[in-house]
């Protein structure tokens, strides 16, 4: 399709149709998104089944990108290079803003919430843009910041391109090596702190990656994602031990050398590992 400058929405989903529709569809239909310009991506003739009820969106069926990791990296291919993609996954429930100290509400001028992240974004000269990975305005601040921060994969923005040193290759902790990858690239992840995304549980959510693999197989993938992320990358990570969770976490250090420098180290690095 030809680029145009205002973004669409683009959703990957497996086995969820009714998640799509009660969550992420009904938040954008709230606030007066289109539905002409959601694109949602299934990878298998059971998937474009079960979602062509579903009216108005643009449903793309593409057999080859089974995993989540495929299609995030389909979706940066589909559309011409540069477009705007605000990438949503079909369990975001809402997209809130900070207005208090512990309070936040529903954004409700999301075109203006779009504009104002991709500005930020280009402003920099990234391609990423992204928000704070919760709802809480209690951890939520009213700043943009342009440092290396985590960009959550539930909701986030970029521009269309096919450079390969942007794909991921992890089907667990995707969003972390994006992140990383993207930090490499561009030397800024942007984000828009003051808004937060609201999702249902990534662990616990039936169909996605529940669909694909069980708990103990997910978690072995988890943990493999977390060792290959922990030493390839281990300038930028680290395993998170203190955070309670189900499943092996990592956290992003805080980078106070140049960019060129950390590229520099970096390369170094994956060299003496064989990469």
């Amino acid at each position: 399709m030809a680029i145009d400058n205002k973004a669409i929405v683009a959703i990957p989903s497996h086995r969820r149709a009714e998640t799509l529709e009660s969550c992420a569809l009904a938040f954008l239909d709230r606030v007066g998104f289109p539905r002409s310009r959601v694109f949602v991506f299934v990878s298998d003739g059971t998937d474009r089944a079960a979602y062509q009820h579903i009216t108005g969106i643009n449903l793309v069926y593409d057999r080859d990108i089974g995993s989540l990791r495929e299609k995030f990296n389909f979706i940066r291919r589909y559309f011409e290079i540069d477009q705007r993609i605000f990438l949503m996954e079909d369990d975001v429930v809402s997209i809130v803003e900070k207005t208090g100290e512990n309070k936040s509400v529903e954004v409700t001028r999301f075109q203006a919430f779009l504009d104002e992240g991709f500005s930020l974004m280009e402003s920099a000269r990234a391609r990423i843009w992204g928000v704070s990975p919760h709802s809480n305005a209690f951890y939520m601040t009213n700043d943009n910041s342009l440092n290396l921060k985590f960009i959550v994969a539930h909701a986030f923005g970029m521009l269309a391109d096919r450079e390969e040193r942007r794909d991921i290759t992890l089907d667990g902790k995707s969003d972390y090596e994006r992140t990383i990858l993207y930090y490499l690239a561009d030397g800024k992840t942007p984000r828009l702190n003051r808004f937060g995304v609201k999702a249902i549980d990534s662990y616990k959510g039936k169909g996605g990656l529940q669909a694909e693999f069980g708990s103990a197989e997910r978690r072995e993938r988890e943990e493999k994602s977390v060792r290959y992320l922990i030493t390839r990358y281990s300038l930028l990570c680290y395993e998170n031990k203190t955070k309670k969770s189900i499943m092996p976490e990592i956290k992003l250090r805080q980078v106070k050398s140049p960019h060129s420098h950390v590229v520099q180290q970096q390369q170094k690095l994956e060299r003496s590992l064989g990469y």
